[in-house]
């Protein structure tokens, strides 16, 4: 049996983060995007050259590019963050790889990406699931969230694009139980 490689992406708070823990518990290996990118800030000196270079010192704090600067910037300047994606992107891809390489004999490789369509990644996956939570304006953030979410694909083209959806109701038990239930039909279909 080879292990089977499965994104997870969605719209930002979907849950996302926590499936791939319920997916992790049940004995999936699971990396992180956003891990890997915050990794490569504050440890990667070609990456902070490279961002030093696109958006010079303002972005850093303590010496080291700061997620919130950068962010501030780039949700600002479209040709910015498609400059810091293109710098980012293929870094990514490269560790997510070099991951996978290591998973010996393990059944699940999970690779939670929430760029995973807007970085032309899914080509690289068995299967990808798209996590959809329905809205909340209870959410103190609502408005930050749309302003970053309006960069991204929207929740219906990543759901239409991916070849697994799933709704996140908003109970951690009902998620939960969907880990269980899409772990164990990701092993049946790879037997």
């Amino acid at each position: 049996m080879k292990s089977i490689r499965v994104a997870v992406t969605g719209q930002v708070a979907s849950g996302k983060s926590t499936l791939c823990r319920f997916l992790q518990d049940l004995g999936a290996t699971v990396v992180s995007a956003d891990q890997i990118v915050h990794h490569l800030l504050l440890n990667d000196n070609i990456i902070q050259k490279q961002i030093e270079q696109l958006f010079g010192c303002d972005v850093f704090t303590e010496g080291k590019p700061s997620r919130e600067k950068i962010a501030a910037v780039v949700f600002e300047n479209r040709e910015k963050l498609q400059a810091l994606e293109a710098i980012l992107h293929p870094a990514v891809r490269e560790k997510i790889d070099r991951q996978f390489s290591k998973v010996n004999g393990e059944k699940l490789f999970v690779a939670e990406i929430p760029l995973l369509f807007e970085a032309g990644m899914e080509k690289e996956y068995d299967e990808t699931v798209c996590v959809l939570k329905p809205n909340s304006d209870s959410d103190n953030n609502i408005t930050k969230l749309r302003e970053r979410v309006e960069r991204q694909l929207s929740p219906k083209e990543k759901a239409n694009r991916s070849s697994i959806v799933l709704l996140n109701r908003g109970s951690l038990d009902d998620l939960k139980k969907e880990a269980h239930l899409l772990f164990k039909i990701l092993l049946e279909n790879n037997v």
